[in-house]
């Protein structure tokens, strides 16, 4: 295993929160951002299932975006994430959503680990 791979599955064995995810894109090289995105034009669908404003934590070139969405809810239902999802795409057409987690939802986290385990042969 290299050392990236070891650093990448350590930080995934102690993910716990914003700043570690942040720490897991600062190891994969990409740019960090960290700026809050408005939702004042969103429809109030969307706007009441989110906890905070999205957070644009980090980019690679100039269009593909990362960002970070807490519901307001420990369920992570479709018809919770649909409205938020279809807000996002009309200004960020190439987003990945690493993380649309509500309060509480460790479960979910276990799951994103193993994912990104899995793609990066950790």
């Amino acid at each position: 295993m290299s050392q990236l791979q070891q650093t990448i599955q350590d930080i995934l064995a102690n993910l716990k929160g914003l700043s570690s995810l942040k720490e897991l894109l600062a190891e994969l090289n990409y740019d960090r951002a960290n700026v809050p995105l408005s939702t004042r034009h969103w429809s109030e669908t969307a706007t009441e299932k989110l906890a905070d404003h999205p957070l644009l934590l980090a980019t690679a070139g100039e269009d593909f975006h990362i960002i970070y969405c807490r519901l307001n809810s420990n369920q992570l239902r479709q018809t919770d994430e649909r409205p938020i999802i279809t807000q996002l795409l009309k200004e960020h057409p190439y987003i990945n959503c690493i993380d649309t987690k509500g309060i509480n939802c460790e479960k979910w986290e276990e799951e994103i680990d193993e994912i990104v385990a899995v793609l990066y042969g950790l």
